[in-house]
């Protein structure tokens, strides 16, 4: 099969102006030709501040890989992580297709390195049809650019960080300063930028790049449980709320809620809007809990 022209508003378009797409932001590339089967470079720039594939990647080149192999746009998708994957080779993506139906196609997606496998994948792509409606409506929050930067403590800035601009209320995503749990909710301003936040390319809001920005989800963490804490991706899912915009790009304010903690696993959901409060997506995660080191917590 043939990628998607842009007018399709899938990972195969180009984005216009200054904008890239997420295939580009990822280096996903296809191998020999063969739509079913591609291949991402692991570099530092697309890990985690733990030294390992940054969990909303790995949701991102399956759903880039596949929209491009079945020639749909992805409805939903989500993805488990079997084994760690660290800088260095290349993830191998290959697609396998399920049912195909007039209006959707269900795909599956196996990750390997070096021919062990990492991650399992899989999603449902097509969802063309008369229905735009919205029942949700985005929180209340002051514009980004009226809100702070937010940074993240040495050592754990680096990464994909380096590509996200981050912005939030004075206080919000911090923990309390006693210790005691919070509301479970945490509002974020951020965006996409290839090649770093100071002079990079916006990325275009498809799927793909909102998957990238949803694990930052975990970063209502530390308000929930009352601690410095932050969380790596066991799983993650996305769900597309409107048709993609490549023309669309820019800041996106995502909604959390900590759900529950269960052992050392938080529950986390959340809402991903534009800035003129449409609804882009909804996301999940469970993700790990990692204390951030003494050291950490004093920079």
């Amino acid at each position: 099969m043939g990628a998607m022209g842009s007018g399709d508003g899938t990972a195969g378009g180009e984005a216009g102006g200054d904008v890239v797409g997420v295939v580009d932001f990822l280096g996903l590339g296809m191998v020999s030709g063969n739509p079913m089967r591609w291949r991402m470079p692991l570099t530092d720039d697309l890990l985690n501040s733990a030294g390992t594939l940054w969990g909303g990647v790995g949701l991102s080149a399956f759903v880039a890989a596949a929209e491009l192999a079945v020639e749909r746009r992805c409805v939903w998708a989500t993805v488990q992580y079997l084994a760690p994957i660290r800088s260095g080779g290349e993830l191998q993506m290959d697609i396998d297709l399920g049912g195909q139906g007039i209006a959707l196609t269900q795909a599956s997606g196996r990750g390997t390195v070096d021919g062990q496998l990492v991650l399992l994948a899989i999603g449902t792509f097509g969802g063309d049809g008369p229905h735009d409606l919205q029942f949700s409506e985005a929180p209340e929050i002051a514009p980004p650019l009226e809100c702070p930067l937010r940074s993240m403590p040495a050592p754990w800035g680096g990464g994909i960080l380096r590509q996200i601009e981050q912005r939030t209320p004075p206080g919000m995503a911090m923990p309390d300063p006693l210790g005691q749990p919070g509301s479970g909710r945490t509002m974020l301003w951020m965006r996409l930028r290839h090649g770093g936040t100071d002079g990079g390319r916006d990325v275009a809001h498809d799927v793909g790049a909102l998957a990238v920005l949803a694990d930052l989800a975990p970063s209502g963490i530390s308000e929930a449980i009352g601690r410095p804490t932050f969380g790596t991706s066991l799983d993650n899912s996305i769900r597309a709320a409107r048709l993609p915009d490549l023309d669309a790009s820019g800041w996106v304010l995502m909604d959390v809620t900590v759900e529950a903690v269960v052992g050392r696993v938080a529950q986390i959901s959340a809402r991903m809007y534009d800035e003129g409060g449409r609804l882009l997506a909804v996301a999940g995660q469970s993700a790990r809990l990692r204390r951030l080191t003494r050291q950490a917590e004093k920079a």
